[in-house]
């Protein structure tokens, strides 16, 4: 780590962050959103993707405005152009490092391309926090490599492991979904092949456990059908193993058996960077189980991701 970040570390506040990690279409938007309405955590969503689709492409933030026009990641960039001493037109740069620092080649290869990445994105933490004044950042990038540069930045790292069936990710990948958040233009969520979100599946969560799991101060895995089912249950959960205290988190309501979900009410907005096009719903959230590839997706497709899977899925209770 450069002796930069080590000298301001000492004498700044602790940078804590909680990693929500997991593959695509698992919930991970939907668990930053609930997470990040505690008075003491500020939700930013997907951050590796911050100086692409927010710096130069200018697309919605979580609260509904376009990024260069929200009031809070303008404050953010401003301290972090007064930090870095960086203009914008810097920030390609950043964007083509994002690309190569989170190749497992590039770790080996070229540790220094790393480390210079890793202060810019230390600074972008250290500007959220000197900001919202949160003792908590939600930071759901997903990606354990990007994670694994975010653990060596935080003064605590902790890590939320989100797993959600791997038939409901891969039925929901083939989806053609709008993504609202792109202003001026018409673009869809990527979509994937089956056999794709499977193998991707099983390497997402293999690289979690292989390397963030022993990189993080506390870890906890979640199921995402655990979480919709009892949000209040899967938050005490993830306190208790985290050791943290969020506070005053919105009301979580019980799971109503008759009616099949449960709502949870949003008191603030959020400012969340990419992430799943729910983020700019501001209506109370109604968390239920997603079924819905149980009896649409086909068989063909069910049986290929269930084979491709099934001991990392039996590993996880599926």
């Amino acid at each position: 780590m450069p002796s930069q970040i080590l000298s301001q570390k000492l004498v700044s506040n602790k940078i804590k962050i909680i990693y929500i990690a997991g593959l695509g279409r698992s919930g991970t938007t939907l668990l930053d959103r609930v997470l990040g309405q505690a008075d003491n955590a500020c939700s930013t969503g997907e951050l590796k993707l911050l100086w692409r689709r927010g710096c130069v492409k200018n697309q919605l933030c979580g609260c509904g405005k376009s990024f260069n026009t929200c009031m809070f990641w303008y404050s953010v960039m401003t301290q972090w152009h007064m930090c870095t001493k960086r203009d914008k037109f810097c920030i390609e740069e950043l964007v083509a490092a994002q690309q190569e620092s989170i190749s497992y080649w590039q770790h080996i290869t070229n540790p220094s391309d790393v480390l210079h990445f890793s202060y810019a994105i230390y600074q972008l933490y250290r500007a959220i926090h000197l900001v919202s004044g949160a003792e908590y950042i939600i930071d759901s990038s997903k990606h354990p490599l990007y994670g694994l540069l975010a653990s060596h930045i935080a003064d605590e790292f902790y890590v939320i492991h989100l797993i959600r069936d791997p038939r409901g990710v891969a039925y929901s990948g083939q989806k053609k979904v709008q993504r609202p958040d792109v202003q001026n233009d018409i673009k869809f969520m990527t979509q994937f092949h089956p056999a794709s979100t499977a193998m991707k599946w099983n390497a997402t969560n293999l690289g979690i456990e292989m390397l963030l799991k022993r990189k993080a101060h506390k870890y906890v895995r979640i199921r995402y059908e655990d979480f919709v089912k009892d949000p209040r249950i899967a938050v005490t959960q993830i306190q208790n193993n985290l050791g943290i205290t969020l506070t005053q988190l919105s009301k979580l309501n019980q799971y109503d058996s008759r009616m099949g979900y449960c709502d949870v009410e949003l008191n603030k907005a959020t400012h969340i960077i990419s992430g799943n096009p729910m983020k700019l719903d501001q209506s109370p959230l109604r968390l239920k189980q997603d079924n819905e590839w149980q009896y649409r997706m086909p068989f063909k497709d069910k049986a290929l991701v269930t084979a491709l899977t099934y001991p990392m899925m039996k590993r996880y209770g599926y």
